[in-house]
C-alpha cells in the first residue's frame, strides 16, 4: 500500500480507491492531506506526516532542541532546530552516514512534517555542527544525550524487569577512539570496540547502547545501563 502527500488546495490526484485520511495542523501542513491508495505509485514516507505530527502534540523535538547545547554566533548560521531536525528526519528515512541526508536536503514536506519552516540543511551543516558541539563541551553532549534517551524509558523501568545485556565485537579500521586489540573472534588481531546492548525482552524494548573500548567486553562494564548515572 503506498501513501501520499498531497496539497488539497493545489492539487487534484483524483484516486480511484482510498482508505482512511486525516488533516494534520502542524505548522504550514494544515493544508496537507495524507492518503493510501494501491492505484497510485507515489512516496513510501507518507508517514513522516504522522509521526512529525506525533513530535509536534508531544513536544519531545522541541525539548530536544532546547536541551542541546549547540550554538551559533553568525548571522549566516543555520539554526539548531534545523540541524538537529535533519538528523532527525533522517534517522527516520533510514540514514546511517551524513552522506545519506543528502537524500532529504531538498524534501520540503517532510522538513515542515517536522515543524522547519527553512527546510533541512546540508550533510555538511550537520557535520560542522556536531564537531563544533562535541569540541565545545562534550560532558554537556553526552548529558543531554542521556537525558533525552531516559526520558522515553524511565517512565516503564518504574515496574520491576529484566535487563538482558549482549555484547558484540564491532571490528574497527583506521584509527579510531577506544579501538584496542582485544578479544575478537571473526578479526583476531584486528582493532575492536564493544558494543554492550541493554535489552528488556518482555517489553521488546532497547534501552541502551553502550559504546566501549575494545578490552571491556564484559557484561561488567555495563552496569550502569538504565540507571541514569552514566
Amino acid at each position: 500500500m503506498n501513501t501520499m502527500i498531497a496539497d488539497s488546495g493545489k492539487r487534484d490526484i483524483g484516486l480511484r480507491a482510498t482508505q482512511g485520511g486525516s488533516f494534520l495542523q502542524v505548522g504550514s501542513l494544515a493544508s496537507y492531506r495524507i492518503e493510501w491508495t494501491e492505484c497510485v505509485k507515489v512516496t513510501p514516507m507518507g508517514g513522516m506526516a504522522f509521526f512529525g505530527h506525533y513530535l509536534h502534540a508531544n513536544g519531545l523535538l522541541d525539548g530536544l532542541v532546547e536541551g542541546c547545547p549547540l550554538t551559533y554566533t553568525s548571522n549566516n548560521a543555520p539554526g539548531k532546530r534545523r540541524v538537529i531536525g535533519t538528523i532527525v528526519g533522517g534517522v527516520l528515512q533510514g540514514a546511517r552516514r551524513y552522506a545519506h541526508l543528502s537524500h532529504i536536503t531538498n524534501d520540503r514536506l517532510c522538513a515542515e512534517a517536522l515543524d522547519i519552516i527553512d527546510g533541512f540543511v546540508s550533510e555538511d551543516s550537520v557535520r560542522r555542527g556536531l564537531q563544533k558541539m562535541v569540541k565545545a563541551n562534550w560532558a554537556m553532549c553526552d548529558e543531554w544525550l542521556l537525558k533525552a534517551e531516559l526520558a522515553s524509558v524511565l517512565p516503564l523501568l518504574s515496574e520491576p524487569y529484566i535487563l538482558d545485556v549482549d555484547t558484540s565485537v564491532k571490528p574497527m579500521y583506521g584509527h579510531q577512539e577506544g579501538a584496542e586489540v582485544a578479544y575478537n573472534p571473526t578479526k583476531p588481531g584486528r582493532p575492536s570496540q564493544a558494543l554492550h546492548v541493554g535489552l528488556i525482552g518482555s517489553l521488546r524494548m532497547l534501552v541502551a547502547v553502550d559504546v566501549q573500548r575494545g578490552k571491556a567486553h564484559a557484561a561488567s562494564h555495563v552496569c550502569h545501563l538504565g540507571s541514569g548515572n552514566g
